[in-house]
């Protein structure tokens, strides 16, 4: 009888921590991207011809952005993203350690 008394508090105990744990609620990645393309304004670079680089980032326990990679060979172009967005903190963060891939669509002016 002592032995289920004791099976029934660590159960109650468990669960109440699952329950306890903080949940960050699902953002909708559209409401990402378009927070942190409006960090992304006015580039600084020139360029021949209009292409697509893909961003891989992802968020900090703090909510600040990570920029994993970035998918290009034009080196402007990865410090420009790199300056503009790592670190940088939008008003909807997403779920921290989540990897988001961007792709983003470079033109010319």
């Amino acid at each position: 009888m002592k032995n289920l008394k004791v099976i029934a508090i660590a159960l109650i105990i468990s669960t109440s921590s699952l329950f306890a744990a903080e949940i960050v609620p699902d953002i909708p990645v559209k409401d990402i991207r378009n927070q942190v393309v409006d960090l992304l304004s006015d580039p600084e670079f020139k360029i021949a011809e209009e292409f697509v680089v893909n961003v891989v980032f992802t968020f900090s326990s703090e909510g600040d952005i990570i920029v994993l990679k970035v998918d290009s060979t034009n080196p402007d172009v990865i410090q420009y993203i790199r300056d503009h967005i790592n670190h940088k903190m939008i008003a909807t963060p997403g779920e921290p350690n989540r990897e988001f891939i961007l792709p983003l669509r470079i033109t010319k002016k």
